[in-house]
């Protein structure tokens, strides 16, 4: 991904969310380069690998790009980060979730393994929800 330049009149707001675009987009794309997204996510609800160590590798590594996104952006009272901050929250929430219920040890409970399909749909889905809350965060919504 490219740096965003922000022009130097630019509000607080839009050079906050440049500053945690510029911090994130390193780590999202590590992490695409590493497990993929969507369809090609060790954690799609059609992947064999939703239930071993392939997807809690994936799980591990965008819930800690979560949390970080989150760390970044909290206290910044500016404007933009709505967006960034659900979506952070919604996967860091899901990559707990699958750890919590072990999901890569394969569960054989209908009701767990329903739940870990539910996470690693966020899980698969995240790297794209954080790129387009970054993207918002520049438009400051």
């Amino acid at each position: 991904m490219s740096t965003t330049l922000v022009e130097e009149n630019a509000n607080p707001g839009q050079r906050a969310a440049e500053r945690v675009k510029n911090r994130m987009d390193p780590l999202i794309d590590q992490h695409l380069a590493a497990h993929g997204e969507g369809t090609k996510s060790p954690c799609r609800p059609t992947a064999e690998s939703l239930f071993d160590e392939k997807c809690l590798a994936a799980a591990t590594s965008i819930g800690a790009i979560a949390e970080a996104a989150l760390a970044e952006i909290e206290g910044v009272d500016e404007p933009g980060f709505a967006t960034l901050r659900q979506a952070s929250a919604h996967t860091a929430e899901a990559a707990r979730g699958y750890a919590e219920l072990d999901c890569a040890d394969n569960p054989q409970d209908p009701a767990t393994r329903s739940k870990c399909v539910d996470h690693g749909s966020v899980i698969a889905q995240a790297p794209r929800d954080l790129m387009d809350g970054l993207r918002l965060g520049l438009a400051g919504q």
